[in-house]
């Protein structure tokens, strides 16, 4: 009885073959196995040409030097990345109750104190404002700027902790963003910065991070660094 052509299962196996990625590269090992073969597959009647097996030599021996001095910088640059995390954990200490600048656009409020906000025109200004945020991105303040606050280079924006409604908002994290223009309707985000006093250090997986305001901040983020 013959089976239907559906009820064979076929037995053909599908093999997957690994190709490598061809590099343009050609590394120490690479250059010694084709030097290598180059000698066993040779004619001994018709060996490689003196000269030219002595311009390859010459070339391992400078693909070696160079490996040799490529490990030697790297291991060199380990060594000076410790030694300067090792100075600046030493010295960061002496950072505790100062005042910082940030290159940030998030902060803390804690629910009372007027908040001091930076940001960075790279020109006079006709228009601008600063924008108050929620975790969620919405628009809690507008504040409108006006006069020296338009000025070229680095400014201050003071922000009462309330809302447009003129409620106080509560204690939490709260972003903002600056932007300003030379016409109307062109808007330019500003560099934000925000300030306060260091009240700790921790020494994390990531890096170095300073706590301002209950909030971290990378060490790396640290504009400058005063006593008031």
């Amino acid at each position: 009885m013959t089976q239907p052509i559906s009820n064979i299962t076929s037995s053909t196996t599908t093999e997957k073959t690994t190709v490598a990625t061809p590099t343009k590269d050609l590394g120490r090992d690479q250059f010694l196995k084709l030097l290598t073969y180059q000698l066993k597959s040779q004619d001994p009647m018709k060996p490689v040409d003196n000269q030219q097996f002595a311009a390859q030599i010459a070339q391992f021996s400078q693909l070696e030097q160079l490996t040799g001095i490529r490990s030697l910088l790297e291991d060199q640059m380990k060594t000076y990345q410790v030694l300067a995390e090792q100075i600046s954990n030493t010295s960061l200490p002496g950072m505790l109750g100062k005042n910082a600048t940030i290159a940030s656009d998030t902060f803390a409020f804690d629910g009372d104190k007027k908040v001091d906000l930076g940001y960075s025109l790279p020109e006079n200004s006709l228009n601008g404002k600063v924008e108050i945020m929620d975790s969620a991105g919405k628009v809690l303040r507008t504040i409108n700027l006006e006069g020296n606050n338009l000025k070229q280079g680095m400014q201050k924006a003071q922000w009462d902790g309330k809302d447009d409604a003129g409620s106080m908002l509560a204690s939490g994290e709260y972003t903002f963003k600056v932007t300003y223009g030379i016409g109307k309707g062109i808007a330019t985000k500003a560099e934000s910065f925000v300030y306060g006093k260091i009240d700790a250090i921790r020494f994390k997986a990531e890096g170095t991070v300073l706590v301002i305001g209950e909030k971290e901040y990378k060490l790396s983020n640290i504009v400058d660094i005063r006593e008031s």
